[in-house]
This record gives C-alpha cells, structure tokens and sequence, in this order.
C-alpha cells in the first residue's frame, strides 16, 4: 500500500527534529525584523507592550515544560512515524494525540508576542496550519503500520491536539 508521497507530504513526514529545524531558521529572523519594525520604527506593532512581551516569555516557559514532559512519556516521539516501536497512550497522550504538536504551536505564538509585533503571527498561523496537516499525514502512516491497534487509540483518544476542540 506504499504511494509515492508529493514533496509536500515528504516535508510533513520529516524527522520532527529536522523540521524543526527549518521551521526556527525561518521564525527566528521573522521574529528579529519584527521585533527591529516594532521597537524603532512603531511598525506591526502589538498592544500591551511590554506586557505582552512578558507573557510570552512565560508562555515560552511553559510550552517548553510541556514539550519536554511529552517527550518524557513517548521517548520516540521525534521519531518519523515508520520508526515508532509502538502506541503511547498514557500520561497526556490519553488525552491527545499530538500533544507535541500543540506545544509547537504555543510555542511559535510565544515568539510572536515576545516580539512584541504582528509580523511572526503570519509564521506561527502559517505553521500551526501546516502542524495540523503534520498530524494528519502521521496517523494516515501510523493507522498503515499500527492497523487496528492505533485505528482502537484513535477511536478512544478523541482529541487530536487541544482538549474539547480538536
């Protein structure tokens, strides 16, 4: 049942590590011109600064706490899909499915509000958008290796990234 896989669907099934990769070499200069834009020139920039800055901070923390807690309970969770071992489905993986990938998104807003303009937001609702199709892409290769097994997890974990609304 192996399709050839457009470059797009390749990119979505890339080591999480690499991507992220690719993913921060973009938001990281994004965030520094907006950050240039808003602070000397009052360009694109986002209310309540520098409250607004502070929180991302924290948000920053706190997403990136939870990042590693997940990685914690699914030690391949920055594997491809065709080398997870087996399903997780304890700790926050009974909840969600992608829990990962909602501490992803957390995280590029963060980035954006600690830039204090909305210039990233393009790139973070960008990415979010595409880390929504990154999950889609992996259960599509998951449910193909797992079968029943992950098709019962799915079935019971009903939120794919953020609890009572996707």
């Amino acid at each position: 049942m192996n399709t050839k896989k457009t470059l797009f669907q390749r990119y979505l099934l890339l080591k999480p590590t690499r991507r992220a990769k690719y993913e921060f070499a973009l938001l990281i200069p994004v965030a520094i011109a907006g950050l240039i834009l808003s602070f000397c020139y009052g360009l694109f920039s986002l209310p309540f600064v520098p409250y607004i800055n502070v929180a991302g901070l924290a948000l920053l923390g706190l997403s990136l706490w939870f990042h590693f807690y997940c990685e914690r309970t699914h030690i391949q969770s920055h594997d491809e899909p065709h080398e997870i071992e087996k399903i997780v489905t304890q700790g926050v993986y009974s909840v969600v499915r992608h829990p990962i990938n909602f501490s992803m998104m957390i995280t590029h807003l963060s980035v954006t509000l600690i830039s204090g303009s909305y210039l990233p937001l393009i790139f973070s609702v960008s990415n979010s958008i595409a880390l929504i199709f990154i999950s889609i892409e992996e259960e599509k290769a998951l449910l193909e290796k797992f079968g029943n097994d992950y098709k019962e997890y799915l079935e019971r974990t009903k939120w794919k990234m953020i609890p009572f609304i996707y």
